[in-house]
């Protein structure tokens, strides 16, 4: 109904042609989304956009694989979650010696993550922290 309704409205006076409308999600543990309404479907549905967000650790989640590079703190939880995103681009993730990248459960830890390019694969170096 309501997109029948935002439908009718856009769509006849195209008054959503220059409007941006984002929407932040906030979940129990603490992490966030950012959506971004990109218009309404054949069935009158409001559709949106993932524009990025922050996982429970304090990490930046991004909408793209370039985004993926940079420091994160990874739980086993947080791991899978990442992990599971770089396979959304196609992309896996190693660790430093070119190995598949184990989080042991119970632990936080910092790596340092960079992308390659051509390969798309990810690699993460555990960084040494006094």
């Amino acid at each position: 109904m309501i997109g029948g309704y935002f439908g009718a409205l856009g769509i006849g006076f195209g008054l959503l042609d220059n409007l941006k409308i984002e929407i932040l999600v906030e979940f129990g543990d603490g992490s966030s989304a950012t959506f971004e309404l990109t218009g309404i479907d054949a069935n009158n549905n409001l559709t949106f956009k993932f524009k990025g967000g922050e996982d429970s650790l304090g990490n930046a989640i991004s909408a793209n694989l370039e985004g993926m590079a940079g420091d994160f703190k990874f739980s086993s939880g947080i791991f899978e979650s990442y992990s599971g995103v770089a396979s959304r681009y196609g992309s896996f993730v190693y660790g430093g010696q070119g190995e598949p990248l184990l989080i042991p459960g119970g632990t936080i830890t910092i790596y340092d993550c960079f992308v390659d390019s051509s390969t798309k694969d990810i690699t993460c170096y555990q960084r040494n922290t006094p």
